[in-house]
């Protein structure tokens, strides 16, 4: 296994699930008020600017809340020829770039 540059992890790691987050919800059609009220329909709390703030790359959402809006977000899509859902099989790529990018 290589090293990753630790310092560069956070910032990596913000940018490319900012832009999954969006790409995805963009896909499903949603405003980010829209995702919001999405997420309040299973019980789970967030707010627009939250949600633009996790896109933006300004904040990393913490691991429960990431498989929250993950969750939410694989019910807006259909599922792949051998089912799977496609968000899921997206989110394994943007893990592998995040990967390749840290890496010294």
């Amino acid at each position: 296994m290589k090293d990753i540059n630790i310092k560069n992890v956070d910032k990596i790691t913000q940018i490319y699930l900012g832009e999954f987050l969006r790409e995805i919800r963009q896909k499903a059609g949603w405003t980010r008020e829209e995702f919001a009220s999405r997420c309040e329909e299973k019980e789970f709390s967030i707010s627009a600017d939250t949600i633009k703030s996790y896109e933006n790359g300004k904040r990393i959402p913490p691991l429960s809340k990431l498989i929250c809006l993950f969750y939410i977000l694989a019910c807006s899509d259909s599922t792949s020829k051998n089912g799977e859902n496609k968000n899921i099989l997206k989110f394994k790529d943007v893990c592998q770039e995040i990967l390749n990018s840290i890496e010294k």
